[in-house]
Parts: C-alpha cells; sequence; structure tokens
C-alpha cells in the first residue's frame, strides 16, 4: 500500500518487480496495487527480495523508511507415495507452492542420500530415491527440499515430510523366464508387489518392451 499510485489511464502500465521477478498487475488505485507474482524460472524463487515499483508518468516510486522487501517461501504440501522401496528406484512425487521448473536450482534429500530430479515444474517435483544407508523396514527418512540453497517449508496435512521404507512396498521378483532368449522372445516375470504403472524392464543394457504388466506378472519382448 502507498500514495500517489495514479489510478489514470498510466495506472495500466504500472510495474512492479520483487528482486528478479516480475508481479502481475492484477488491480491498481491511487493508495494500492494488487499483484500476482511471476516467479524466473532462472531464479531462485525463494528469499528476501527488494520490491521495485514504477509508475510510467512518475518513475520509480520511493519508500518512506528503508527498502521494501517482501519474503519469497515455497512450502511442500503432499508426498506421494508415503512408503517407498527398501533398496530404492521409488519415484517421489512432491507437491507445493513457491517451487521451481529449473532443476539445476533444486536439491531433493531423502534421509542421509540425494534424491535424483526427473522432471520440476513451479507446482511439482518428481524424483528417484537412492537406497538408503540404513534398509530397516519400517524406518522413516525425512524429506527436505532446497531450492537455489534455501529449505521448503513442511506444510503436509500431517505436518511431516517423510518417507517411510517399507518391505511392503518393496517390488519382488520370483522367477524369470524362459532363461535364454534371442530378440523378438517373449519374457516373462513373475514376482510380487509389482508397480501398477507400466514399468521398464532392461536385461542388460538393453530395453525389454512391457507388452503384459500387473502387480504379479510383467511380460515383455
Amino acid at each position: 500500500m502507498g500514495s500517489n499510485f495514479l489510478a489514470t489511464s498510466a495506472g495500466c502500465n504500472v510495474s512492479v518487480e520483487i528482486g528478479p521477478h516480475s508481479c502481475e498487475i492484477v488491480t491498481v488505485d491511487d493508495f494500492e496495487i494488487l499483484c500476482r507474482v511471476s516467479v524466473d524460472a532462472s531464479q531462485t524463487p525463494v528469499g528476501r527480495f527488494p520490491v521495485s515499483v514504477r509508475i510510467p508518468t512518475a518513475g520509480k516510486a520511493v519508500g518512506q523508511s528503508d527498502e521494501i522487501s517482501i519474503l519469497l517461501t515455497s512450502t511442500v504440501t503432499k508426498l506421494v507415495p508415503s512408503a517407498g522401496s527398501l533398496i530404492g528406484g521409488t519415484e517421489l512425487n512432491i507437491s507445493g507452492r513457491g517451487l521451481t521448473a529449473n532443476s539445476a536450482l533444486i536439491r531433493i534429500m531423502v534421509g542421509s542420500t540425494e534424491c535424483d530430479v526427473a522432471s520440476a515444474t513451479p507446482s511439482g517435483i518428481r524424483c528417484i530415491v537412492q537406497m538408503q544407508e540404513s534398509e530397516s523396514d519400517g524406518e522413516e527418512s525425512a524429506v527436505e527440499v532446497f531450492l537455489g540453497g534455501q529449505k521448503a517449508a513442511c506444510g503436509t496435512p500431517g505436518g511431516d515430510c517423510q518417507l517411510t521404507m517399507s518391505d511392503a512396498a518393496t517390488p519382488k521378483l520370483r522367477s524369470v523366464s524362459p532363461s535364454s532368449v534371442t530378440a523378438g522372445t517373449h519374457l516373462v516375470i513373475h514376482g510380487s508387489n509389482l508397480p501398477i504403472d507400466k514399468p521398464t524392464v532392461f536385461v542388460g543394457p538393453f530395453e525389454c518392451v512391457v507388452v503384459v504388466h500387473n502387480t504379479s506378472t510383467v511380460i515383455c519382448e
């Protein structure tokens, strides 16, 4: 809030910047500007930034005290799944506010190991969990999200950002047949706790394309 924001036709061209980020004008009158922060994907989305207001017919606005600044924060709101494999490889989906699409600015820790970022948007990050130092069933590992070195707050419904390492959530292979294959041969894999979503199968360095899958059987060729 302030004064002399000039609610005239020139008011439509008022511009607001919060550090390196722009703020899209929603409404403006003589005493108040309402804007929506648009985060620059190449810059860190969190931290304390100065607020700059420019009015075309008058120039830059000046604060009545010290430099006016605002703290931009990020919050983790949801983690899926809540339990993962004891030996790693779980795809962890992190939802939140104030995240970033720039994976170079993201660092995610699950327990003592880094979770490899696979994709990122301003509202969600997907990473692949690595095997933890301890493989104890039921052990809870803290999930920490850092953006540009700043830690995101945990705002999940339960108030705890954790992933439970669970034997029940660990896929198990029971058999693979036949034991010898050539190109085009169907490979049948039996097990338990296999993924509901379509898995990826490799035989050495070669991908075996999945044609049938459920939680106990995968067939690929």
